[in-house]
């Protein structure tokens, strides 16, 4: 028996539940008669470089992470982004629910709120429960889904930490326009972090998405939030990353804990970053 202090906020807080994956499916099915579509994992793998990186590591397994592996990641994806980004701006987590729980426990505190538009990704929810926060659902408009910018601003109040957008939008597949990107973050609370979750933004056409970028060379409170689970089709090894102005990115860094992203890890990533074909 023991007398441990849980959490009750933690308690209460639902847990995320993953879909199969095509290893899970009983032996009998064949698997070129699995479609797989709820997880949106990307069905072709990973590519060659990423995949002879992976193997350039096994000999050296038992070695920790190189010491200026994550700096080199991070100056590698500042200049896959361009537009003046630098290594500073970049935070590494173990996929992007690692960063957006950091940004989660790093802001907001119990009676705090979150604001999140339904039908989306769904973590911000459990991370905020977490911690013994609010959820304030403003839900999408119509039959195309669209964000509505005044309905989340009219949600916002002195308790308001995080505000959600998910862009291109998971499940509904929608973009959020420039117009509407500037006119949210302009208005909001300099108090008050956007995510731009941006992991499908490698599906879409560059000229649809809104330069978010610029916000954070500005030094707003953006969050741009980004996976290789999906382009990148790492999603078994766990590797996410947020560009956002250098002062949040650092911060962030400290709710990560030593040797946070292993070496294959990092060599997969780098392996993948420059595997631009």
């Amino acid at each position: 028996m023991h007398n441990l202090p849980f959490d009750e906020a933690l308690k209460r807080s639902p847990f995320y539940r993953r879909g199969m994956t095509s290893t899970d499916v009983p032996a009998s099915i064949k698997p070129e008669d699995i479609l797989k579509l709820s997880s949106n994992e990307n069905p072709f793998g990973v590519s060659p470089a990423v995949a002879a990186a992976i193997k350039e590591q096994a000999d050296i397994m038992n070695l920790y992470p190189p010491r200026e592996g994550d700096a080199d990641l991070c100056a590698a994806l500042a200049d896959l982004h361009g537009g003046g980004l630098t290594g500073e701006h970049v935070v590494l987590g173990k996929g992007g629910l690692d960063i957006m729980d950091m940004a989660i426990r790093g802001f907001v505190r119990p009676g705090d709120n979150v604001i999140m538009c339904n039908p989306t990704f769904g973590f911000l929810r459990i991370g905020a429960i977490r911690v013994g926060a609010e959820v304030i659902d403003v839900p999408l408009l119509g039959d195309d889904f669209c964000y509505d910018v005044d309905g989340v601003l009219a949600a916002v109040n002195e308790r308001t930490r995080i505000v959600y957008i998910c862009n291109p939008n998971n499940p509904t597949g929608n973009i959020t326009a420039a117009a509407d990107m500037d006119r949210l973050v302009k208005n909001l609370p300099d108090d008050v972090l956007l995510i731009s979750d941006e992991a499908y933004s490698h599906f879409a056409a560059p000229m649809e998405l809104p330069d978010t970028t610029q916000y954070v060379l500005a030094g707003r409170p953006v969050l741009k939030l980004f996976s290789f689970s999906k382009a990148f089709g790492l999603a078994g090894l766990r590797l996410g990353y947020a560009i956002t102005p250098p002062d949040v990115a650092a911060y962030l860094a400290g709710y990560k804990t030593p040797f946070h992203i292993g070496r294959i890890t990092v060599a997969a990533g780098l392996a993948g970053v420059a595997d631009r074909e």
